[in-house]
């Protein structure tokens, strides 16, 4: 999604942006102390992040973990941030309804746009390694086919290059969970000549 500087001062702790956020239909984001303001995303973007979902509901199915939205926000540690992932995924043995925000995801997605991609494969990433459960962080393209994804190693270190995708027939794999996606499940028939006219 779009970000815009939502009010860079006064600076809010994390219980401020939590009350901030509660109290208003927007989406804000927190990052060290500031609230950001997130815009809606494109059509190729919504319906990229919901064949997502849909196909990761799909191979979790029976198993204890929950594929969540970008209505659910991810905490890291010591409140410093507070994201909306397009897509999460965390295991356990319930979904935790009354927790404000989610600290153990197993998997964030973020679906990249031109307004964002800088954001979220800088600071966003930066932060997203920060969360100790952890295992993997992927990027989506939006404009073009293309999947990233950074897997944390048995030694609890983050690679410094990911697992790249760029064909229709090739298949993500997301090894914490067990998964396998092919690519053209995500992107389904979409035409991005079409989608920059």
């Amino acid at each position: 999604m779009a970000s815009s500087v939502f009010s860079p001062f006064p600076r809010f702790s994390f219980d401020e942006y939590l009350a901030r956020n509660a109290r208003t239909d927007e989406r804000l984001e927190y990052l060290h102390g500031v609230v950001y303001a997130m815009a809606g995303g494109t059509r190729q973007h919504s319906w990229i992040s919901g064949r997502l979902i849909t196909a990761l509901n799909v191979r979790v199915a029976g198993k204890p973990c929950f594929v969540l939205t970008s209505d659910s926000m991810v905490e890291t540690p010591q409140g410093e941030a507070g994201f909306y992932p397009d897509a999460s995924v965390f295991c356990g043995p319930s979904l935790g309804l009354g927790a404000k925000a989610l600290k153990n995801p197993v998997v964030v997605v973020e679906v990249l746009s031109p307004s964002t991609r800088d954001y979220d494969l800088g600071q966003k990433f930066q932060q997203y390694r920060r969360i100790p459960s952890l295992r993997h962080v992927v990027f989506v393209d939006s404009e073009g086919l293309g999947v990233q994804v950074y897997t944390r190693g048995s030694d609890e270190v983050w690679p410094g290059l990911p697992d790249t995708y760029h064909r229709r027939e090739d298949t993500m794999a997301l090894s914490a969970l067990e998964v396998e996606i092919p690519l053209q499940e995500i992107y389904g028939d979409l035409d991005f000549s079409a989608a920059a006219r």
